[in-house]
């Protein structure tokens, strides 16, 4: 439920003010038979986990007998709907009615939120041709179904139990066969509505050539942004210390697999000016250039977006997945006035063309070096810079696994120049997204014409398109496992030059 009040106030000729306020009332995503569950970390009772074997025969699965199966789930709300016992032969038992604790059938608590927004227009010339220009407001967002959809997937809902020699017509005829610890899928208990806090400040002029420049400063600080934490997941300490030992039995919650958990603790930040060059269409002549220096920095650039370490969240601020900071755009038509517009046979074979392109260039994306070691696959130490070189060139260097490799690299991976193996016993230190992956510098160009050939009926069009016309090779992204024999080295690159040509007859 939303509503809002606004108003413009003319202040004066030259001056005015855009008011406003949103209210927001948000129910999150419920399911209607309650049929959902997750896992709250606070109400698990290690002296009723299960049991894991460790190790020898039996290594992996569940002592039978042992701990309770729905340690530390919960199911929202009070209660299942009157009738879902025909559907959930499980409705009935007092042990999974248990799992009501009393929580919100949401899960998370109804959201209240005031929006505020304020804007200015202001032309100090009094000449309609120059304008400064800023606004800042307060956005909320809503949470996402897939959370809910997850929780469908878990105990007391997936009753999964494995049998042999169990026949077609009669699979649970079998024998039973031992049962394995449960991966969990939920989301913590009041995640807050993601919130986002944006403001500019510009100015716009009328230049000559009908061109106009706009020239702004951005910036939007996001804070609860949703994220997914594994939180059984195991320290490589407690491997190192616990070795041959299976992995489901050293976890901080024992009788489950991973516990991957939505919480609303993820922030990002975006700072940009924006740069912005058009002329409308004008003596044959419409173009548009468009240029970002910008920065965007997080700790988790999406809803799954995970923390490696789930100790030190600090570690995963880096650069955004989404962080490009140059991006230059250019896209123009032009009717070449060459040729004439007569009905003289040479009019019409050299008058009436046009071109038009768009242009793309900016700096690539932001890439996660990982490595593997003996106790699970992580973010390296980064212990120096990366020495980036031409992927066009074949070199001879020392590959990732230690030994000279010939390849094209992008970037040199001298052993221990950038990034070494951390300890066994610990996750490196390096943060996500601190390789820069290649550019584009890609040209798109289309040339056209329309040829009348009977008076306004008949039209013949054609259109010549080339898609990167010089054929730049804009490489894809490089190999960034450290311990990988190919670290560092490109295997691929986008399309070369496309050409297509194409006829058109109307009548």
């Amino acid at each position: 439920l939303e509503g809002y009040l606004a108003d413009t106030w003319k202040v004066r000729p030259n001056l005015s003010l855009d008011l406003g306020i949103r209210y927001s009332y948000t129910f999150p995503n419920r399911a209607v038979n309650n049929d959902i569950s997750t896992f709250v970390p606070s109400l698990f009772r290690p002296e009723q986990a299960r049991q894991v074997i460790p190790t020898g025969p039996g290594t992996g699965s569940l002592r039978p007998g042992i701990g309770d199966p729905f340690n530390g789930i919960v199911i929202p709300g009070d209660g299942f709907p009157e009738g879902f016992e025909q559907t959930f032969a499980g409705a009935n038992d007092p042990a999974i009615r248990a799992l009501f604790k009393g929580l919100p059938r949401s899960i998370s608590d109804n959201f209240s939120v005031f929006s505020p927004r304020v804007g200015f227009a202001y032309d100090p010339t009094g000449s309609g041709k120059f304008s400064i220009r800023g606004g800042a407001g307060m956005f909320t967002d809503i949470l996402p179904t897939g959370f809910f959809a997850a929780g469908g997937t878990n105990p007391p809902f997936n009753a999964i139990r494995q049998v042999l020699n169990g026949r077609l017509e009669d699979p649970a005829g079998g024998n039973a066969a031992a049962e394995f610890p449960l991966n969990i899928t939920g989301f913590l208990p009041n995640l807050e509505a993601p919130i986002t806090y944006k403001m500019n400040l510009g100015i716009q002029r009328q230049l000559s050539f009908s061109s106009l420049l706009d020239v702004n400063y951005v910036t939007s600080q996001s804070r609860h942004n949703i994220r997914r934490v594994d939180f059984n997941l195991v320290h490589p300490a407690v491997r190192v210390a616990n070795p041959g030992v299976n992995l489901n039995a050293i976890r901080r919650f024992p009788g489950y697999g991973s516990i991957l958990l939505y919480e609303s603790s993820a922030s990002s930040n975006y700072h940009g000016l924006q740069m912005g060059l058009t002329r409308r269409y004008a003596k044959a002549l419409t173009y548009s250039v468009a240029y970002t220096l910008s920065k965007a920095l997080d700790d988790g650039s999406g809803n799954n977006s995970g923390v490696e370490d789930i100790t030190n969240y600090r570690g995963e601020r880096s650069h955004s997945d989404l962080d490009r900071n140059h991006v230059l755009m250019m896209s123009y038509v032009w009717e070449i006035p060459f040729g004439g517009r007569g009905n003289r046979w040479y009019e019409k074979v050299f008058g009436g063309w046009a071109i038009s392109g768009i242009n793309q260039f900016q700096t690539g994306p932001w890439l996660t070096p990982t490595i593997v070691t003996a106790t699970g696959v992580r973010r390296p130490n980064r212990v120096g810079e990366l020495t980036y070189l031409d992927p066009r060139q074949v070199r001879t260097l020392t590959g990732g696994d230690g030994q000279p490799r010939t390849g094209n690299f992008y970037f040199d991976p001298g052993p221990g120049g950038a990034f070494v193996a951390p300890p066994a016993d610990r996750f490196g230190n390096s943060a996500p997204n601190v390789i820069r992956g290649p550019g584009r510098n890609n040209w798109n160009i289309a040339l056209m014409k329309d040829f009348r050939l009977k008076g306004e009926d008949i039209k013949l069009k054609f259109r010549a398109e080339a898609f990167n016309i010089w054929n730049h090779v804009q490489f894809n992204n490089p190999n960034t496992t450290v311990s990988d024999r190919a670290f560092g080295t490109i295997s691929s690159s986008a399309p070369g030059r496309n050409v297509q040509l194409g006829l058109k007859l109307e009548f």
